[in-house]
Order: C-alpha cells, then sequence, then structure tokens
C-alpha cells in the first residue's frame, strides 16, 4: 500500500502512483498502518499525525508460545501484569483456546496485579499458552538461544503459578523486533488539547480530524497486541459514524 497508493485531497481521490489510476472517490480515508508507514503516509496530509508517527519507538520483546498436554489450572483465560519484576518479567499471558475465541467480560484481579479476562473454558486435549517477556528483560537476553528463553520465562510462570511440577510438551520462542511500541511525541489527552491541532472530535486511541476526513489507527496507537489493534479502530470507526451522524454518542464508544 505505501508504494504504490497516493492520496489527492483536493480531488478526494485515491489514486495508484505507478499507473496513475483512480481507485474511486471517498468521504474519509482511514489509516490503519504500523507507525513508520503511516508517518510517510500523512506526511503533506496530515502532518500532525505523521509528526505523531515519526515519533513512535520500538523495543523487543521475548514471545512464547507453551504447549500442554491438558489444561493448565490457572483461574484466568489471559492476564497482563501490571508490574512486572525482575524474578517475574513477564507482561502478558494468554490462553490460545480462550483468545480464538474471542474472551469478553474483563474482569479485574488485584492480587498480583493481574488483569485478567474472559470465561472459564472446558479442558482440551492441548492447551496452549503465549507469554510475553517485559522489554527490559528482552533487551538483556535478546542474544540468549530461543530455547533457552523460552525454558526460563514459562519456567518462572509456572513457579509463580504453584504449579511448577506441570511440563510443557513443546516450547518456542521468537524475538519480536517492534513488539512494545512508545509515542515520544505527547499525544493530545483531551478535546481542548485536540482542538489547538484539530478542529474536531478527539479519542486517546485514534487520530482523527473530521474537517480534513482523515483517521488514523493503530496498535501502536495503544499497545501492541490484537486488542490494541481492535481498540484503536474500534474508537476511530466510532468517531467517523458519529460524525457523519450514523451513530449517537452512546456506551459503543469503547474511550467515554
Amino acid at each position: 500500500m505505501k508504494a504504490e497508493l497516493a492520496v489527492r485531497m483536493g480531488k478526494d481521490e485515491l489514486e495508484q502512483q505507478h499507473f496513475d489510476q483512480s481507485i474511486g472517490s471517498f468521504d474519509f480515508v482511514l489509516f490503519c498502518t504500523p507507525a513508520h508507514v503511516t508517518s510517510k503516509l500523512t506526511k503533506q496530509l496530515f502532518p500532525k499525525a505523521s509528526e505523531i508517527a515519526t515519533s513512535v519507538r520500538h523495543e523487543p520483546i521475548w514471545v512464547i508460545i507453551a504447549s500442554f498436554a491438558g489444561r493448565v489450572p490457572v483461574p484466568y483465560e489471559a492476564a497482563t501484569v501490571s508490574h512486572p519484576t525482575d524474578s517475574f518479567p513477564i507482561t502478558w499471558v494468554c490462553r490460545e483456546s480462550s483468545r480464538a475465541s474471542g474472551a469478553s467480560h474483563p474482569e479485574l484481579l488485584s492480587s498480583n496485579g493481574l488483569r485478567t479476562f474472559g470465561e472459564q473454558y472446558n479442558a482440551v486435549a492441548s492447551d496452549v499458552w503465549v507469554l510475553h517477556a517485559t522489554s527490559e528483560w528482552s533487551n538483556r537476553f535478546s542474544r540468549t538461544k530461543p530455547r533457552d528463553v523460552a525454558a526460563t520465562i514459562t519456567g518462572i510462570w509456572l513457579t509463580a503459578m504453584k504449579i511448577g511440577h506441570i511440563k510443557p510438551t513443546s516450547l518456542t520462542s521468537y524475538l519480536w523486533e517492534q513488539g512494545k511500541s512508545s509515542v515520544a511525541k505527547r499525544r493530545p489527552r483531551s478535546y481542548n488539547d485536540w482542538q489547538s491541532l484539530s478542529r474536531g472530535a478527539y479519542s486517546p486511541h485514534c487520530l482523527w480530524d473530521p474537517v480534513l476526513g482523515i483517521g488514523v489507527a493503530g496498535d501502536w496507537m495503544v499497545e501492541n497486541s490484537v486488542e490494541g489493534a481492535w481498540t484503536s479502530g474500534r474508537s476511530l470507526a466510532t468517531l467517523v459514524l458519529q460524525g457523519s451522524g450514523l451513530l449517537l454518542k452512546s456506551s459503543f464508544l469503547y474511550d467515554a
């Protein structure tokens, strides 16, 4: 997309640069692309969005996939760790069967800084878990062999859950180079703040200028995960629909 499309707002058309062929006319143009792509696509059209996207910095994180012969007996389907430590350098754990089923109804678990999601599922023959290490730990052990990383992080998690006797049937891991994103450039955090940049709606999870008809969404605006991408995209879609009069302000707005 970044190499083939150009946006000409004067004509409200998307055109293919290499073929000079119009794709069509649109009321809005929404960019749901990685930060480095967004910074280039919006440089002339939406300079503030480009500036924010350009400021994004990435750090690697180790991602571990652990398989077990039977269901792992923990009281959650997925959890984020609010305050990881050197002895527990894990930020995210998730049962894949739960994630694929579309967990809903978030629940808050105050102990251990775990924010858990989802409902309980029936036992399955094979239980697969995904774990994310902290960026600090990942940087420190970026040159460690993947199998050693997988064994270490999985062992830490199982021990903390007091089920260290359970052994995975298989382990794999990889270093996700852009696993953690941080926006160095200050983003608007209030409606008044946003008005100084643009005339229109605001969401902390996306960028939207209804006058230009241009919006930006991406996991890098929330957190690097499917959930982060969903939150950002839904926020942008909500603002577009509300601005078009197709959706009244209600609890549907995820950011409210």
